[in-house]
């Protein structure tokens, strides 16, 4: 090899170094830590599928200002997320607190029940400004920080003037302060339900203000409903030729367990203490 050419391939490491180092800059010299958002959902009435396409993720730093962490389209069926999630998007970023999130979505489709074809949903805003989501979380180095992100179907798409509109509605929740709970609805003799509603209150309100989040039991009764910060609960079971709600009360959550509650029998006027 000739010495130029020698010379050459030493002033291209050098450019390729002092480019690396210019983008360790961008993150203002700081160490970095990973951070992986899940997708989970609650249910919607009446409805075969909802899919969603996520364009976009963002996340506010007080010092440094927005990251993206996610910049690409990605459909997710909505109603194939109850009681799971699925990974939507990975990234590092420089060690810190963040108090906000902005997820943009740029397309929807949803299939009513007993239809072949989806048909599409508007949109008002979300793609142009984002879904400004605010909840705090720290980045710190040579960690692994997972955000729950649960979007809510049954809440956020509408159907105004015999159209659907989404306005979505999603909770984030840090993975490390959040439990599950997890159980199966029967009757009295011990087969489950599909389809049963259970839905997730605090502070002993059963309104919309002390709303959490809802699932359905899938075809055998079981049901899991994921991303609950450490905490009491209490939950509300109805089903389809039951006149009268199930209530549990005082379902403890604790963070990094899943609360099992068994079989959950749907009698009349029934009221249970966990």
């Amino acid at each position: 090899m000739s010495f130029k050419r020698v010379l050459l391939t030493l002033l291209t490491l050098t450019m390729i170094l002092g480019l690396t180092a210019c983008d360790n800059l961008s993150f203002f010299g700081k160490e970095t830590g990973e951070i992986q958002l899940l997708l989970t959902d609650a249910p919607a009435d009446n409805v075969e599928k909802l899919l969603v396409t996520i364009s976009r993720i963002e996340t506010h730093n007080d010092e440094e200002g927005w990251f993206t962490i996610l910049e690409e389209e990605k459909e997710f069926d909505l109603l194939e997320l109850q009681g799971v999630s699925e990974l939507i998007g990975k990234d590092y970023l420089p060690e810190g607190h963040y108090t906000q999130m902005r997820v943009y979505v740029s397309k929807a489709r949803v299939q009513e029940s007993g239809k072949d074809s989806t048909e599409p949903v508007d949109i008002p805003s979300a793609d142009q400004t984002g879904i400004k989501l605010v909840n705090s979380f720290t980045v710190s180095p040579d960690k692994v920080t997972v955000l729950l992100l649960d979007f809510d179907a049954r809440k956020s798409l509408i159907y105004p003037n015999n159209k659907y509109k989404l306005k979505p509605t999603i909770r984030i929740i840090e993975k490390v302060i959040s439990g599950d709970i997890q159980g199966k609805v029967v009757d009295s003799n011990g087969n489950g339900i599909a389809e049963a509603a259970i839905t997730v209150y605090h502070n002993d309100e059963f309104t919309e203000e002390g709303y959490v989040t809802s699932t359905n039991s899938g075809n055998e009764g079981g049901f899991k409903l994921l991303g609950l910060v450490e905490g009491t609960y209490d939950l509300e079971i109805t089903a389809d030729n039951y006149d009268e709600s199930t209530i549990i009360e005082d379902v403890q959550v604790t963070a990094g367990e899943v609360t099992t509650l068994g079989e959950i029998e749907l009698t009349s006027n029934q009221t249970q203490t966990n």
